[in-house]
């Protein structure tokens, strides 16, 4: 089967398709693609609760994926030049392969994944990193970035790393101001 510029507003899209080619697809819904086999996605816009659950043999590229729990149980899932948004996305897979992906929004990832290759996204398609850790102008590289083989994880997915310690530093001593403020009140 296959799809070319089509636009989905519903459930279950796709549930259980065998060898289908989707190019241009507008998906809005929810457990689209469970058990699908031999898929190949491309330019492509998904906005659904779960994806690709219990999947088999998906490809998808250079689309726009927004899923709660994207991907579990699936095998051969490859992603490529994706942004991903995911609350506990891409656990449960055997042989995750990501290639010029971008994690925003992301908690929890990766749980119980195995086989996973995830190739960094090249410097001069993502440009440099300010501070957060954001594509952009600014010449700071997020902490434990490789300036040459771009090894952490965080820079070559474009997810961000958590800043506990920044935090927790920024939120003691601005509690301590309160309380100054306070008894000087």
């Amino acid at each position: 089967m296959t799809l070319d510029d089509v636009a989905v507003h519903g459930d279950y899209f796709a549930m259980n398709c065998e060898d289908m080619k989707v190019d241009g697809l507008r998906l809005v819904g929810g457990y689209s693609f469970d058990g699908a086999r031999n898929v190949e996605i491309s330019n492509s816009r998904l906005i659904t609760k779960d994806a690709f659950w219990n999947s088999e043999n998906v490809t998808v590229r250079d689309s726009f994926i927004t899923s709660e729990y994207l991907g579990w149980n699936a095998r051969n899932l490859t992603l490529i030049n994706c942004t991903i948004e995911s609350l506990q996305g891409l656990c449960y897979i055997d042989n995750l392969v990501m290639r010029g992906c971008r994690l925003n929004h992301t908690n929890l990832a990766f749980e119980y994944a195995y086989r996973q290759r995830v190739q960094p996204r090249r410097r001069q398609d993502q440009g440099r990193f300010d501070r957060r850790g954001d594509a952009g102008s600014g010449a700071h590289r997020p902490r434990g970035h490789r300036h040459r083989d771009h090894g952490a994880l965080s820079a070559s997915c474009g997810a961000r790393r958590p800043r506990l310690a920044v935090a927790h530093r920024h939120a003691a001593s601005w509690q301590g101001t309160r309380t100054s403020r306070q008894e000087n009140r």
